[in-house]
Parts: C-alpha cells; sequence; structure tokens
C-alpha cells in the first residue's frame, strides 16, 4: 500500500515501485471501471501517474465523441 499523499501527477510509477506486471494489472483495472481498451502500443508510454490520467481522459474522450 502507498500513502495516497505521496502521490503526485509527476510521479513515476517506477517510483512508486510499480512494475511492469503491475502495470499491466492498473491498466486491465482502469479498462474495466471506464469501460475503454487501451492499446498495447501505449503500454510503453506509460512513465508517470500523469500519463495514465491523460491516456484514460483521451480514451473516455473519444469513446464519447463515438
Amino acid at each position: 500500500m502507498i500513502d495516497v499523499d505521496s502521490i503526485a501527477l509527476e510521479t513515476s510509477l517506477q517510483d512508486l515501485g510499480v512494475t511492469s506486471l503491475d502495470a499491466i494489472t492498473i491498466v486491465y483495472e482502469v479498462e474495466e471501471v471506464c469501460d475503454i481498451e487501451v492499446p498495447n502500443d501505449e503500454l510503453e508510454s506509460l512513465r508517470t501517474v500523469q500519463d495514465i490520467v491523460d491516456g484514460v481522459r483521451s480514451l473516455v474522450s473519444e469513446k464519447g465523441d463515438a
């Protein structure tokens, strides 16, 4: 468990101790909750919390425009 106060948008996933397997699990959970699909090639570009937030916002926005 990570103290929420220690997480900022610019915090890197590496600094949070997120492994590549953890990142896949996080993305899977986000996909389920938001009813979106994150393209596999986008996974490699996720480096920070902000990257995840921006990606989800973009995909949710695209879904709403469809």
